[in-house]
C-alpha cells in the first residue's frame, strides 16, 4: 500500500452556482456568494424560533423555505447562510431582499415546491472542476501528506 487519504468533508460540499443551475432558478443578490459551499440543506417549515434554533448549529448551509414565508428567511439571514432556496416561483419582500444584499447571501427563487427542489438538491453530485483552486490545492496536499510519491515514481 502506498498510501491512505482520508476522507474531505469539504469536497463533498457543492457551490451555491452547482445549486442554481440545478433547479433552474432565477438568482436574486447573485453578485457575490455564488461561489459559496453548500455544506448542509435545511428544509424551513417550522416556526421561526424553533427553526432558528437549529439553524444556528449548523454553518454553511441552504435553506429552502416558500417563497411566502419571510419569517423563516429573515431569520436564515441572521445565521451561517449560503443561500436560500424559495419556492412556489414566490418572490421575497423588499426587507428580506435588502438584508441579503447586506450579507451577501443569494437568493434562488424556483418555480418548483419544497419537496421536488429537496430532492433535486439531494441528486446534487458535488464535482471538482478544472478551475476549483481550492479543492485542487486541498486534494494535491493530502496526497502529498499521505501518499508514498517517492514509491510512486520509483
Amino acid at each position: 500500500m502506498l498510501g491512505s487519504i482520508p476522507p474531505m468533508r469539504e469536497l463533498r460540499a457543492f457551490r451555491v452556482r452547482e445549486m442554481a443551475e440545478a433547479l433552474g432558478a432565477e438568482v436574486l443578490n447573485g453578485e457575490r456568494g455564488m461561489d459559496e459551499q453548500v455544506e448542509k440543506v435545511m428544509i424551513g417549515a417550522m416556526a421561526p424560533e424553533t427553526a432558528l434554533m437549529y439553524m444556528r448549529r449548523m454553518s454553511r448551509k441552504a435553506i429552502i423555505t416558500g417563497g411566502d414565508r419571510a419569517d423563516i428567511q429573515l431569520a436564515a439571514l441572521s445565521t451561517d447562510t449560503s443561500c436560500l432556496v424559495l419556492t412556489g416561483g414566490l418572490y421575497p419582500p423588499k426587507p428580506v431582499v435588502a438584508k441579503a444584499y447586506e450579507v451577501g447571501v443569494p437568493i434562488l427563487v424556483t418555480r418548483h415546491n419544497t419537496m421536488e427542489a429537496a430532492e433535486m438538491i439531494d441528486r446534487l453530485i458535488a464535482r471538482i472542476d478544472p478551475d476549483d483552486k481550492d479543492k485542487i490545492t486541498k486534494i494535491a496536499d493530502m496526497v502529498k501528506r499521505y501518499v508514498d510519491l517517492d514509491e510512486v515514481w520509483r
